[in-house]
């Protein structure tokens, strides 16, 4: 990934600068190159702030924004502002997501793909994607289990076989952290 720029621009014409990188009219994510390749000293200050990130949707850290700049915007560069937001979000949610990683991996964890083969009858402790079904649908969260890893030449991919546990394993999609047990 590429490092961002902090630029010494306003608002106005950062988010229309970035507008105006677009070369076809088609494209949903418009200026999202440049959004994610710079960024203006205000907007950095503004979330590196903890008000920020309390917001909880992105309308409101619009709303933040604008008040903490006291600036209004038309609507074409409103909505710009609002891919800004969502894309400082992913970047967060992946910063998030590799410290997770080097948590677990500094705790002895090593880190496998779905695809391994060689891991086939290996008793193991494992952290993986565990899906939770709810109202809001289903939920990726990492869980902790303990059992077997069996490979299934169906499926193409290792299952975590729990101790205690015939026929109901966990599906490893993409990846799991196992520590080898004797």
């Amino acid at each position: 990934m590429s490092e961002i720029k902090t630029l010494d621009i306003d608002l106005t014409n950062y988010l229309t600068n970035s507008l105006n990188t677009v070369k076809d009219d088609e494209t949903l994510c418009k200026g999202w190159e440049y959004l994610k390749e710079n960024i203006t000293t205000e907007l950095n200050e503004i979330i590196q702030q903890k008000e920020y990130w309390d917001c909880k949707y992105n309308n409101q850290k619009v709303d933040y924004i604008l008040n903490k700049l006291n600036q209004t915007l038309p609507e074409d560069l409103k909505k710009q502002l609002g891919s800004f937001v969502y894309i400082y979000n992913e970047k967060r949610r992946d910063e998030q997501k590799k410290q997770e990683e080097k948590k677990i991996l500094k705790q002895g964890y090593k880190k496998i793909l779905h695809n391994q083969k060689e891991y086939h009858g290996k008793q193991v402790k494992a952290i993986l994607k565990l899906s939770k079904v709810g109202l809001m649908g289903t939920v990726d969260k990492l869980g902790e289990k303990e059992g077997k890893l069996i490979w299934s030449d169906s499926y193409n991919t290792l299952f975590l076989m729990p101790k205690r546990a015939r026929t109901k394993g966990f599906l490893i999609r993409d990846f799991c952290f196992i520590k080898e047990l004797n």
